[in-house]
């Protein structure tokens, strides 16, 4: 289990999350600006006092914990990720999930937590580091939300980081709970990545200019090129030959193709079984 970073603006639940998500996994808990508290002078004296040095000493903080590779969660405050190469010592280091939350609940919050010698600063703030925020693997919206459900959004954003590939540990996962994908950009059809999708049995989908492509897969389902394949007769006959090969509701669908590909697959998938996982591999910029 690697380490576990997360970012987002002030008063965005981290610590809150943080602590609710080591508490299920059994790791420890670290809060940034706790331990560079423990240093000997209060974070918000420090940031009042001296912004340059408490960005320096957050860093050297946040170095010394990844150094330590121990598995744990850690809180980072909410300007870390802006600061020096904080965000790439992260990502190298784990998984890293930036916590969603707009400038106005942020104040709102704000107001009954510890004192915030930038809070004044919110608004331009929030412009500048939101850039920053969404080069996290994942974001996970905080806004309406308990901190249960949103440290359960954040394991299942883990859970499926932690099912790629290592070299696939760069990709972007869309939050979606327990339905959280991952996308991941790559110049080549990578089977392992492919073979990542948890399933009893995988089918792959293609057409017969891709084929050639796709043939490391698998004996894949042939469909012929262009918008005519986007038929009932067409996706009958997919239907009628994934059953007959003994794809069940456990199963899973990989389309590797463009556009026509795609849409018919994923229409498949759908409503096969009443809906079965699919993975997309397009091999289009349409697609």
């Amino acid at each position: 289990m690697s380490q576990l970073f997360l970012i987002g603006f002030m008063a965005a639940g981290k610590t809150s999350v943080g602590r609710a998500v080591a508490s299920a996994s059994g790791r420890r808990f670290v809060d940034l600006d706790v331990r560079i508290a423990a240093l000997g002078e209060p974070v918000a004296a420090l940031v009042a006092r001296d912004l340059p040095e408490f960005r320096r000493r957050e860093a050297e903080t946040l170095q010394m914990l990844i150094a330590d590779r121990e598995p744990m969660v850690i809180a980072t405050g909410g300007g870390a990720a802006a600061f020096g190469d904080n965000l790439t010592r992260m990502r190298a280091a784990g998984l890293v999930v930036a916590l969603g939350v707009d400038v106005v609940e942020a104040e709102r919050r704000a107001v009954h937590g510890p004192a915030r010698p930038l809070l004044a600063r919110a608004a331009q703030l929030a412009a500048e580091r939101a850039p920053v925020y969404r080069r996290a693997h994942a974001v996970v919206d905080t806004m309406g939300k308990a901190v249960a459900q949103v440290a359960s959004e954040v394991r299942a954003v883990e859970l499926s980081w932690q099912r790629l590939p290592d070299a696939h540990r760069h990709a972007t996962l869309v939050s979606l709970g327990d339905r959280t994908y991952p996308v991941s950009v790559t110049d080549t059809l990578d089977r392992d990545l492919v073979r990542a999708q948890p399933a009893t049995q995988l089918a792959v989908i293609t057409d017969r200019n891709v084929l050639p492509h796709a043939s490391g897969l698998g004996d894949a389902i042939v469909i012929e090129p262009g918008e005519a394949s986007k038929s009932f007769d067409v996706y009958a006959r997919l239907c009628s030959e994934l059953i007959a090969r003994g794809l069940d509701r456990s199963s899973a669908i990989v389309a590797v193709g463009g556009g026509v590909v795609g849409d018919l697959a994923g229409f498949v998938a759908a409503t096969l079984f009443r809906g079965i996982p699919v993975t997309h591999v397009p091999t289009t910029i349409v697609a």
